[in-house]
């Protein structure tokens, strides 16, 4: 199916043609972000194969979805798992122009950013995600502002050198793009990590791309606690025109 944004012109792939045959029983309507006249809940930017989606139903609630990635397995890995087919777009969330959008009441970012990179990419997928959020942008990917700490001990966090993780998107990199954008910005950590016995620290020396610690294969790994400054994800709430922001940067994000 292809739709046209009525200000430019230009067409859209929302399904490829090989997924005409999938769900032929679905009764429901077909979902078209063009005519669609009730608020869609959320957008999920970088959805992958649905796993954000789900987190983001069970901390902060939806009804109604749209999804976006540059990944056709991964989105049909997220319908074989149930979730409606014309839900989904497949395209690049750095080339997509997101006018062709309605507002959204939320629109989130989770574990996408790492991916990007260049920053300036990185600050144009936030400021897209802001021009169709109604109520709030979040943001969520691992953390990485414990790199330098974990190196002294000849540590690291097993996603520090993914070769997918092109950029480490710490605090101060983050601080710098939201301040840009002139709203209200909560930026804080998750999960709090008590000690190096935790499984995605590994030894300096492990292998690139290693999932977790494995002591046959990475050897012993030097044991260190630690005094509260590591953690496993940083995330971000950007108010876009919440009315219970207070409330709102209080929910449990874990």
């Amino acid at each position: 199916m292809r739709v046209k944004n009525k200000k430019t012109g230009r067409e859209y792939s929302i399904l490829n043609k090989d997924w005409e045959n999938m769900q032929k029983n679905q009764t429901n309507r077909l979902f078209s972000i063009i005519d669609y006249d009730d608020k869609i809940d959320t957008l999920d930017i970088g959805c992958g194969i649905g796993g954000s989606l789900g987190w983001s139903k069970r901390v902060f609630g939806w009804s109604s979805f749209m999804g976006i990635d540059s990944s056709e397995s991964d989105i049909k890995q997220a319908i074989n798992y149930g979730y409606k087919k014309e839900c989904f777009i497949v395209d690049d969330i750095i080339k997509f122009d997101f006018s062709i959008f309605p507002k959204f009441r939320y629109s989130t970012i989770l574990h996408v950013l790492e991916h990007i990179e260049s920053e300036q990419d990185i600050e144009n997928i936030i400021n897209k995600a802001i021009s169709v959020s109604d109520e709030f942008v979040f943001i969520k990917h691992p953390f990485f502002d414990g790199d330098e700490y974990l190196k002294e001990h000849n540590l690291k966090f097993t996603w520090s050198d993914w070769v997918g993780h092109p950029t480490h998107i710490g605090k101060d990199m983050l601080t710098k793009i939201l301040n840009k954008t002139g709203l209200q910005y909560v930026i804080g950590f998750v999960n709090e990590i008590k000690d190096s016995s935790f499984d995605l620290i590994i030894p300096y020396s492990a292998p690139i791309d290693t999932l977790k610690y494995d002591k046959v294969k990475h050897g012993k790994k030097k044991f260190v606690e630690f005094d509260g400054n590591i953690f496993h994800e940083t995330y971000a709430f950007i108010n876009t025109g919440c009315k219970n922001w207070e409330k709102l940067i209080k929910t449990k994000v874990l």
